[in-house]
């Protein structure tokens, strides 16, 4: 699961509104339905509070979107040796 989906899976199961979340983090709902629907993301600092407010690490945020940009760099990185 990607970020945008990983947060609003936390966010539902905690039972808790975008403002709810926005609150915790500090910053607007609005930037919580950003990054829910994918649009923006967080700087570091955000993503650590939103981390810990869920018990988690940012790294279980960002796991699947990690493993598909690795990925995507794997593929760039063998179609230039090839080409």
């Amino acid at each position: 699961m990607r970020f945008p989906n990983k947060i609003l899976s936390f966010r539902t199961d905690k039972d808790e509104s975008q403002e709810d979340l926005a609150n915790a983090a500090g910053i607007t709902q609005q930037m919580i339905s950003l990054y829910e629907i994918g649009s923006s993301a967080p700087n570091v600092v955000v993503a650590k509070v939103i981390a810990d407010h869920y018990g988690t690490t940012i790294e279980i945020l960002y796991e699947e979107s990690i493993k598909a940009y690795l990925v995507e760099l794997d593929e760039k990185k063998r179609k230039s040796t090839l080409g």
